[in-house]
C-alpha cells in the first residue's frame, strides 16, 4: 500500500490569506498617497492661477503709471528733476522719496507687492523708473498650531 502524504491546505489557505491582506494595505495606501497627491496640487494649481492673476492686475497697474510718467514728462519740456517729481506727487500721493508702490491681492492670504524707483530721465529714452520689488508676500500672520504630543507630553 502507498503511504498518503498529507496535505497541508491549512498553511497555503493562511499564506494565500496574508498575501491578500499584504495586497489591499499597499492598495490602500497607494490610493490614499493619491488622493493626498491630487489634493495638493489642485491646491497649487489654484494658488498659481490666483499669483498670474494678481500679476496680470499689477502689470495692467503698471502700464497706466507708466502711460501717467509719460504724459508728466511730456506735459513739462525742458523741466528740472524737483519739478517732475513735484508732479509725480500730485498724481501719485502715496509716492515717498522717489518710491511708488503698490499691491494686488493674490488669493486670501497672499498679496503682490509691487515697488517702483521712479527717475528723471535725461533724454526721452532713458527709463522713466525701475521695478525694485515684485515680491508675493503673505498677508496673515503665521501661527505654528501644528505641535504633536510625544511620549504623552503637551505643552
Amino acid at each position: 500500500m502507498k503511504k498518503k502524504i498529507p496535505y497541508p491546505g491549512g498553511l497555503l489557505l493562511l499564506a494565500a490569506a496574508f498575501i491578500i491582506l499584504i495586497l489591499v494595505t499597499f492598495a490602500l495606501l497607494s490610493f490614499t498617497g493619491a488622493r493626498q497627491d491630487l489634493s495638493s496640487a489642485q491646491l497649487t494649481a489654484a494658488r498659481t492661477v490666483q499669483y498670474y492673476e494678481a500679476d496680470l492686475a499689477a502689470r495692467n497697474r503698471l502700464s497706466g503709471i507708466e502711460q501717467s510718467l509719460c504724459e508728466i514728462y511730456a506735459s513739462l519740456p525742458d523741466c528740472e528733476s524737483h519739478t517732475y517729481f513735484e508732479a509725480c506727487r500730485k498724481i501719485f500721493p502715496n509716492m515717498q522719496d522717489k518710491k511708488l508702490t503698490f499691491s494686488e491681492k493674490a488669493g486670501e492670504s497672499q498679496v503682490l507687492q509691487v515697488t517702483l524707483l521712479l527717475q528723471f530721465p535725461q533724454n526721452g529714452t532713458d527709463p522713466l523708473y525701475t521695478i525694485a520689488q515684485w515680491q508675493l508676500l503673505s498677508s496673515e500672520s503665521w501661527n505654528d498650531d501644528s505641535s504633536l504630543p510625544v511620549f504623552g507630553h503637551s505643552d
